[in-house]
């Protein structure tokens, strides 16, 4: 299985980046535009699914796996085949 860890500075309190972050459903309050152009999320919390739309009209379905509020942690895993990642990647956040 193929992983990738994406780290970034964020110049804000991690309090505000996490309420943005840990919205499995959310992903359009801080995507870029150009990038994604929709999300629709089914089911809350573990094992939610939800399904991006890409500005090429391609689409990604993600599974979260993990969420880990005190620790700022979620990880959540792409199923299916996606453009950028290879099949059943996962991507991470932690902060």
């Amino acid at each position: 299985m193929a992983s990738q860890n994406v780290q970034e500075f964020i110049e804000a309190p991690a309090e505000a980046v996490w309420e943005l972050l840990s919205d499995f459903g959310g992903l359009q309050k801080y995507a870029h535009p150009g990038f994604v152009i929709g999300c629709d999320c089914d089911g809350g919390g573990v094992g939610a699914l939800r399904t991006v739309t890409m500005a090429d009209g391609s689409q990604v379905l993600e599974r979260l796996e993990r969420l880990e509020k005190d620790a700022r942690r979620l990880s959540y895993s792409i199923l299916g085949e996606c453009k950028r990642l290879s099949r059943n990647g996962q991507g991470h956040f932690s902060g």
